[in-house]
């Protein structure tokens, strides 16, 4: 079983089959590389670090090249290729768990979302790398069970060739080549002249010839192959005449592994809750129920259509401040609107997630000052936020112990080059100073204002300006005052809230005023007809 300090993706009960079939303790999904990959490829924000199809290199520069025409056999470029992870060959982690008969590592990277048919450099698919594989195992295994073979071999040599280890080694990469023809690989991709099921049929793979012909391979004709073994040619006839391809295409299982079918599963129209012993997603090294899911962040799984792959998605991400700010009017309401909002995003596809992200992405500054401007609040928007808002794909909100500290600062930064340039290309209407636009509408990597005041009523310093750096309250920690003489000056005041939960993180106007915009539609979604 994996190590504490190695997420994997899959299911325990397969961990555990595989363990008793494959040499689990050597695959690759165990190494901390393969960690540090899995914690990048699937991090739940808009641009990863590291794409599911990144090449797998063992080595810099080019493979060694055979002559593109001549007498070289296609099988021996296929042999060649399936060797090939030099810088130039492009491959994934999916050809790579073909060509080190690492069936773990398929199951893992399949879960993960990778495209299947992502072609190397030459134009070679995972599933085309398999069946050229078995092709070249099954002639090998012909050769060791010959009579009196291995004693032509010197003993040092023959622990990888005997014939039941070849056995296992086909069968490894049978499992794998069935993996990705029931997962709708391309049954007809072709590379070197040649296609998959005629590697299949001159390789006497009948299982997967017949899986192959079910799932849509093309029936070429009994006189294009070279056929292995006699008789051969009349089982490939046979099996033409006996197995019907399946239209629609047989359906594909989920690839979560659980034994289900993606329609009964992932894609049976409501999403799935995240796994708590999966990988967290936030680019910490922790599993979920460790970590987000221990924060209240909600994430749930579905199956997206699109880029065929089982998508994470955060219900939401930011709590909200609450309905203490709200009109007492439709205050009452905002717990209903809560629990309508969150069933509504339940049922709501990664498709449609993906556009009404889109629509917020785009002019979502322009969307709220409308909302601003029905409520009578336009004046508390920022003309340098308002900007900013429009040009970033997130809404700046207090993150403190959301999101990592890393992510904070990158989200700081991003919306900080914004407020510059709208400062840089003189925008602001009421010709501002630099410094007083910098204090209005930029944020720190804490998610609230850059330039925090100090929260003593009486007091008007900012931090960064006045006093290098504010002193924390020690109860709530999110009240912040200049001096020790301000804190107690505060404490009659902050008294009450402190400890409690019911004090809100500091906010710009503009943050402010996003709230009441927010809060006031999740009222309305509360409110009966």
């Amino acid at each position: 079983m994996p190590q504490v300090n190695h997420h994997s993706f899959l299911p325990k009960a397969l961990l555990c089959d595989l363990a008793a079939s494959t040499s689990l303790s050597t695959s690759r999904i165990l190494t901390r590389e393969f960690e540090e990959f899995r914690v990048k490829a699937t991090k739940r924000t808009k641009n990863r670090e590291t794409s599911i199809e990144a090449p797998v290199v063992l080595y810099n520069g080019k493979s060694k090249a055979l002559p593109s025409t001549g007498s070289v056999d296609a099988y021996d470029r296929i042999e060649r290729n399936r060797e090939d992870f030099s810088s130039d060959a492009k491959k994934t982690f999916l050809h790579f768990a073909v060509s080190e008969r690492d069936l773990p590592l398929a199951y893992e990277i399949i879960r993960m979302g990778i495209i299947l048919d992502f072609k190397d450099s030459e134009g070679v698919t995972p599933l085309f790398l398999a069946m050229g594989y078995l092709h070249a195992l099954e002639q090998v295994l012909q050769t060791v069970s010959k009579p009196g073979f291995m004693k032509t071999v010197a003993p040092a040599n023959r622990a990888g060739l005997e014939p039941e280890y070849v056995k296992q080694q086909i069968f490894v990469v049978t499992r794998i080549a069935t993996l990705i023809i029931e997962q709708h690989g391309d049954v007809n991709a072709s590379a070197f002249g040649k296609s998959v099921l005629s590697l299949a049929v001159e390789g006497s793979q009948w299982d997967l010839v017949e899986l192959l012909l079910r799932h849509g391979a093309r029936r070429l004709p009994a006189s294009t192959f070279t056929y292995a073994v006699i008789g051969d040619k009349r089982r490939y006839v046979s099996a033409l005449d006996r197995v019907k391809a399946c239209k629609p295409r047989l359906e594909r299982p989920c690839p979560c592994w659980s034994g289900k079918l993606l329609s009964q599963c992932h894609n049976r129209g409501e999403p799935v809750p995240y796994a708590d012993d999966h990988l967290c997603g936030c680019g910490r090294r922790k599993t979920y129920g460790t970590c987000c899911g221990k924060k209240g962040i909600e994430v749930v799984e579905a199956w997206d259509e699109g880029d065929k792959w089982i998508m994470p998605t955060e219900i939401r991400k930011f709590p909200m401040n609450g309905p203490r700010h709200l009109d007492p009017s439709i205050r009452e309401h905002f717990a209903a609107g809560m629990q309508r909002q969150h069933e509504v995003m339940q049922k709501t596809s990664p498709d449609m997630m993906k556009e009404v992200s889109k629509v917020l992405e785009k002019n979502k500054g322009d969307w709220i000052m409308k909302m601003l401007k029905l409520i009578e609040r336009d004046e508390y928007m920022d003309p340098a936020f308002h900007f900013a808002l429009n040009n970033t794909d997130f809404f700046p909100r207090p993150w403190v112990n959301v999101l990592s500290r890393v992510e904070g600062n990158t989200r700081m930064k991003e919306w900080n080059d914004q407020v510059d340039k709208f400062i840089a290309n003189d925008m602001d209407p009421l010709h501002r100073p630099r410094r007083e636009i910098e204090i209005e509408a930029k944020i720190g990597g804490h998610g609230g204002p850059l330039y925090r005041r100090c929260e003593n009523e009486d007091c008007e310093k900012i931090e960064l300006i006045d006093v290098e750096k504010l002193q924390q309250c020690g109860g709530c920690k999110l009240i912040f005052y200049c001096s020790k003489e301000c804190q107690v000056a505060g404490w009659p005041s902050h008294k009450s809230v402190c400890r409690s939960g019911a004090h809100t993180a500091q906010l710009l106007d503009s943050q402010w005023a996003m709230e009441q915009v927010m809060g006031c539609m999740t009222a309305a979604a509360g409110m009966r007809a």
